[in-house]
């Protein structure tokens, strides 16, 4: 899919992360996040903060997907890490989606 600019091409990437997430298409999604860190890191044309606020997003949204394998003490420090986060791209969703892993 092409995209008018980088900001609709983000955009784009994040709502199809957040579909392939809702229907636990993990091969997709993984297959997805790959190719969105490359489109991060190698886009110029992205400023270095929205680079570091998608980047935290793709990183929590891995470790929320492994928190029904992991402790619940573990859940909680994520919990104060998302929150604590700055900058961080869909806080309250991300959070939405940790609640729901527990």
């Amino acid at each position: 899919m092409t995209y008018r600019d980088v900001f609709d091409g983000l955009q784009g990437r994040w709502l199809l992360v957040k579909t392939y997430y809702e229907l636990d298409e993990y091969d997709a999604l993984d297959a997805l996040i790959d190719s969105f860190r490359i489109f991060l890191r190698r886009n110029k044309s992205i400023s270095k903060s929205y680079q570091k606020m998608y980047m935290n997003a793709i990183k929590f949204l891995q470790r929320i997907i492994k928190i029904p394998y992991e402790s619940k003490a573990s859940a909680e420090k994520l919990h104060l890490q998302i929150k604590d986060c700055q900058p961080i791209a869909e806080r309250n969703w991300l959070l939405t989606k940790l609640t729901e892993a527990r």
